[in-house]
């Protein structure tokens, strides 16, 4: 008598993840994937701090990890015409599962940093799905016209699994009940192992996604033609710019090592050079992009935001013990109820765009999310500081389906990025991968404030210049 309704519910569920069965199974895979990432972001940080690392030796790890992720979504759009979607998407399930198992079976730093460095464990607290969103997103929009619907539904399931898995991270102090710290921790690295293989059997029953012979053709026609010089003047005018704030840039970081190097009094400021590195890196990357599309330049902002939330939310759970002294379970509690509302969020997001338009709802949320990381640092209490992470990763990670929604709608689905714009992005990822060793540096010495407000400060510049993007747009449908 059960089965009717059972039926029915399954139904209903595949109704609402989509039309085609490709569409359904991506989406789960996605489901799956975030809740290994999930379980990651809570358990690393504290799994090596258990084992005796330093805050600026798990930010290098990080850092590490980091330039990894980067150097391979610089090149997805090569290793996707090489492999096809649907191995790329197999083969990064496959490592991260890979990556897993050693964590279980080894705890010795070179193993445990390999694992570490080549599944991103604990670098994916924005959610994006790390080098297997890009080939992912593109592949989910070409089976619908409705993005923002798309990407809403895609960022609420993502952060749904997310704070699943930061829920599974909670059980760690059950299991030392019975077993020594380190072997709950490893034992439990078993969640990302299985979502990952369960992803990629998945992925083998999708039909389609394979690797099109003109692909590689293609790829180098559109890039030929993207990148065509600009005009002298501009070009010009690009250059000089360039040169002369990089120039500034070397020689205030000469400056300020020097001063670092040869007086006691400030052993914060090297803490503080990865920081002013990013920094001029992302100025670097503006001034690459600034004779580029619009489309080309709300890309690049987006990305600009997505590392502002990494800002914030890289070593949380680290930055939580540390200045709480509090367990991985109320960690773990934290950070789930933060994904948990910013899934929420994303949902409410699919019907406001509709009614407003994406510009205006995401510029407001992100002032507001802006605003409690300033206030974040402040918390004189655990609680007050959990509520406050909670609502600033809501406001934050929640409008980051309808952001993409934005930059798919507005770059059709077979642009090949320019030149410029690639290596613009490169710089902003390059920039973002010091910021874990410098923030591990900075809670090492014991500054909990100004990682939040440098946070801050990005996160504003972000979300001013998307903010000049047209008020007028008509909603995405």
């Amino acid at each position: 008598m059960l089965r009717a309704p059972i039926r029915l519910q399954i139904q209903k569920w595949n109704n609402w993840l989509g039309h085609h069965p490709t569409l359904r199974r991506l989406q789960l895979i996605a489901l799956l994937r975030s809740i290994g990432q999930g379980f990651a972001a809570v358990e690393t940080s504290l799994y090596l701090r258990d084992l005796g690392w330093s805050g600026a030796s798990i930010g290098g790890l990080f850092a590490a990890a980091g330039l990894f992720r980067t150097l391979i979504v610089t090149f997805t759009a090569e290793i996707n015409a090489l492999l096809g979607p649907k191995k790329y998407l197999l083969l990064y399930e496959g490592l991260t599962g890979a990556a897993a198992l050693m964590v279980i079976l080894s705890s010795r730093t070179v193993p445990l940093c390999l694992a570490v460095i080549a599944a991103g464990f604990g670098m994916g607290h924005s959610g994006s799905g790390g080098p297997a969103a890009p080939i992912e997103r593109r592949w989910l929009g070409a089976f619908s016209r409705k993005l923002t619907i798309l990407f809403g539904k895609h960022a609420l399931l993502g952060y749904a699994g997310m704070g699943l898995g930061a829920f599974i991270a909670c059980l760690t102090p059950l299991l030392q009940i019975r077993l020594p710290n380190q072997e709950a921790y490893r034992l439990l690295f078993i969640v990302p192992a299985i979502c990952a293989f369960a992803g990629g059997a998945l992925i083998l029953t999708i039909q389609g996604g394979a690797r099109r012979r003109s692909a590689m053709g293609e790829e180098s026609r559109l890039a030929a033609s993207a990148s065509a010089a600009p005009p002298p003047s501009v070009k010009s005018a690009i250059s000089r710019r360039m040169s002369l704030l990089l120039a500034a840039g070397v020689i205030m970081l000469g400056f300020l090592t020097l001063v670092a190097r040869g007086s006691a009094s400030f052993p914060l400021l090297s803490a503080l050079m990865p920081v002013l590195l990013f920094l001029l890196l992302i100025a670097l990357a503006m001034i690459r992009v600034s004779g580029s599309s619009p489309e080309e330049m709300a890309g690049m902002m987006n990305m600009v935001q997505t590392v502002a939330v990494t800002l914030t939310s890289t070593m949380s759970a680290y930055w939580f013990s540390e200045r709480f002294r509090v367990s991985a379970t109320e960690v773990g509690l934290v950070i789930a109820l933060s994904y948990l509302l910013a899934g929420a969020l994303s949902y409410v997001l699919i019907h406001a765009s509709e009614r407003m338009g994406p510009i205006k709802p995401v510029v407001s949320l992100q002032l507001a999310g802006a605003a409690c990381v300033l206030l974040l640092p402040l918390a004189p209490s655990f609680i007050t500081a959990a509520s406050l992470y909670a609502l600033c990763s809501m406001f934050n990670l929640g409008t980051r389906g309808t952001r993409y929604a934005v930059m798919m709608d507005e770059q059709p689905i077979r642009k090949q990025r320019s030149p410029s714009s690639r290596l613009a992005s490169f710089l902003i990822r390059l920039g973002a991968i010091l910021w874990p060793g410098a923030f591990g540096r900075m809670m090492d010495e014991g500054e909990h404030m100004l990682p939040f407000f440098l946070a801050a400060t990005v996160q504003l510049f972000s979300t001013w210049r998307f903010s000049k993007k047209e008020q007028t747009k008509a909603p995405l449908s």
